[in-house]
């Protein structure tokens, strides 16, 4: 049988550039090079020393700067070299912040945030696996479910877990691209927490406003987006994440 090589280079050259149109319109899967430490904060899951908003007997609302910093560096999961005060806070309410990483990883850690030389709010990873189910075993179901793309350019979707008499919000991070977030998700026991956030808060429109930073004129459309816990395998629907201020 004869071959016809022209025909079998075109064809090749033809498959060639279709493979590489698809890899300029589909992005690769991301690749998490981040340094993960051994050991990592695991209060959520054993409810010790104290439990939220309580974090290591550090009390927003009520802690001095001092006091925490203390607290801070005495435990054994924190790289003392790395606690730095700062002006960079990464959400809106204060500029003035307490930031430190896990032993051995510059990838990972957390922040206090200050106002008025008190302790405002917290904000710990958890760079471990620590999923939505096993929080709910310790701390109970959560009083408001949200889900979204993150803003602006990032590369991920959000969802939100909000205790308000516990006060604090569970935070997961879906990596890929949020263009194709769809239009509703199904809980499910296995979502894997990424961030926690403790804040003196009691409601959620005082967490909207004091640690999202929602102004007085959005807070209502705001906080329609937010649904109340439905339970594991329902549907919520998606929303797009709204502005917030990064310093």
């Amino acid at each position: 049988m004869r071959l016809h090589t022209s025909s079998v280079a075109i064809d090749v050259v033809t498959i060639i550039g279709i493979l590489v149109m698809n890899s300029c319109a589909f992005p690769l899967p991301i690749v998490d090079t981040r340094v993960r430490p051994a050991v990592s904060d695991n209060s959520l899951l054993t409810g010790e020393p104290c439990l939220p908003p309580c974090w290591y007997n550090i009390l927003p609302g009520s802690t001095q700067t001092i006091e925490a910093i203390e607290k801070v560096r005495k435990l054994e999961f924190v790289n003392p070299i790395s606690i730095e005060r700062t002006s960079r806070a990464v959400y809106t309410g204060t500029d003035d912040a307490i930031r430190w990483n896990y032993q051995g990883t510059n990838d990972f850690g957390g922040g206090i945030y200050i106002a008025d030389d008190i302790v405002k709010w917290l904000r710990v990873s958890h760079p471990n696996y620590l999923a939505l189910e096993d929080v709910i075993l310790t701390i109970g179901e959560p009083d408001w479910v949200w889900a979204g793309r993150a803003g602006g350019a990032g590369n991920h979707y959000i969802y939100r877990f909000v205790y308000e008499e516990e006060g604090i919000m569970l935070e997961s991070r879906m990596y890929g691209d949020n263009s194709q977030m769809p239009k509703s998700i199904i809980v499910v026991p296995d979502i894997e927490i990424s961030e926690a956030f403790y804040f003196a808060s009691r409601t959620l429109a005082q967490y909207l406003v004091e640690i999202r930073g929602v102004s007085d004129a959005e807070l209502e459309n705001i906080m329609s987006d937010y649904q109340n816990w439905p339970g594991y395998g329902a549907k919520i629907r998606t929303q797009k994440e709204y502005p917030r201020t990064a310093h």
